[in-house]
C-alpha cells in the first residue's frame, strides 16, 4: 500500500511539474439562457439575462487551462401562484457552480485560437417555478449535478462569442433543467 502511495505522488508531482502554473487570470462573458425545465406534457421555458465570470487557475501549455465559475441566470417573470387570481412579479436565478477544461479561443486572455471550446461538471441551485402534477402546487427551486459544454469563437467581425448548453439533473423531486446560452465574451482577444 505504501508502495502505490509513493507511486501515486510521484506521477502526481510529474503531472504537475509538466503543467504552467502561472498567475491567474479572470475571464467574464454576458448574454442571453433559455431553460426548459417541467414535465414533457408541461414544459416551462424561461428567458434571462446571464454574467458569466470564470477563474483561469491551471494552465496546461499556451491555450489549455482549468477553470473555476458560474453562468449566473436572472429569470424575470410572472407567475401565477395557486389560490391567487393575480400575477405576481418574480426573478428567478440559475447559479450553478462548474470545473471546466477549456480549449484554444478565450480559455485564457493570451489564447490566439480563433476557435475553442470547453466542457465541464459541478453542481447547481434552480429555483425557476415547477410544477407538482400529484399535488398541484408549484415546486421551489431545486439543486442538482451539473454536466456543461459548448464551443467559443471569434467572428472576426462583430466580436467573441461563446454558445453553451447544460443539463442539471435534479436531485430533488422538481424537473430537471436544459439551459442554453449565448454570450459575449469580455475583453482583448
Amino acid at each position: 500500500m505504501r508502495q502505490l502511495h509513493t507511486t501515486l505522488l510521484v506521477i502526481f508531482t510529474a503531472f504537475i511539474s509538466t503543467a504552467s502554473v502561472a498567475q491567474m487570470t479572470v475571464s467574464n462573458a454576458i448574454g442571453s439562457s433559455v431553460f426548459f425545465k417541467g414535465a414533457y406534457d408541461e414544459p416551462n421555458l424561461s428567458q434571462g439575462f446571464t454574467y458569466a465570470p470564470r477563474l483561469n487557475f491551471y494552465f496546461f501549455g499556451s491555450e489549455h487551462t482549468l477553470s473555476v465559475g458560474t453562468v449566473a441566470t436572472v429569470v424575470p417573470w410572472f407567475a401565477s401562484y395557486s389560490g391567487v387570481g393575480s400575477n405576481k412579479p418574480l426573478l428567478a436565478f440559475d447559479l450553478p457552480l462548474t470545473i471546466d477544461a477549456n480549449f484554444g479561443h478565450y480559455s485564457d486572455d493570451d489564447a490566439e485560437s480563433g476557435f475553442g471550446g470547453f466542457i465541464g461538471i459541478g453542481g447547481g441551485y434552480n429555483n425557476i417555478w415547477d410544477y407538482d402534477y400529484d399535488t398541484y402546487r408549484q415546486l421551489p427551486g431545486n439543486g442538482g449535478i451539473v454536466f456543461n459544454g459548448g464551443i467559443r469563437f471569434d467572428s472576426y467581425v462583430i466580436g467573441s462569442y461563446t454558445l453553451r448548453g447544460s443539463y442539471m439533473l435534479s436531485l430533488g423531486r422538481a424537473s430537471n433543467v436544459i439551459g442554453l446560452n449565448i454570450l459575449v465574451n469580455i475583453g482583448d482577444f
